[in-house]
């Protein structure tokens, strides 16, 4: 079992587990909260510690090509994919209200709109 959950290809032709390719594994240091995918970029993989969020950009291979800066030790959701490619998310904490942020991968910054 995977207890903080993880992903896994399951061919068409097959429902055994022996048949199973992971995509993600178990995240020991987190609970994989969520997975949302960004079209031919990959996945965004959305999990949660001790009630902080965090988010990675991994491959459809399951390679974490980048990790997204959160605005602080908050919750990150409503992952989605903008007009241009570009990867939207809102944060909020116990003293910020949410608000929308953009992910920019060339500078690796988090920038609130």
């Amino acid at each position: 079992g995977a207890p903080n959950r993880k992903l896994v290809f399951i061919p068409k032709k097959s429902n055994s587990p022996k048949d199973w390719e992971q995509i993600i594994a178990e995240d020991k240091e987190g609970f994989i909260e969520s997975i949302h995918p960004i079209g031919k970029g990959g996945l965004v993989v959305h999990t949660i510690m001790n009630g902080v969020s965090s988010a990675k950009i991994y491959t459809w291979e399951g390679k974490v090509v980048a990790k997204i800066p959160s605005p602080g030790p908050g919750t990150l959701g409503g992952f989605r994919v903008g007009q241009n490619g570009t990867i939207l998310f809102t944060y909020e904490d116990f003293v910020t209200p949410g608000a929308q942020y953009v992910f920019l991968p060339e500078k690796n910054e988090s920038v609130l709109l």
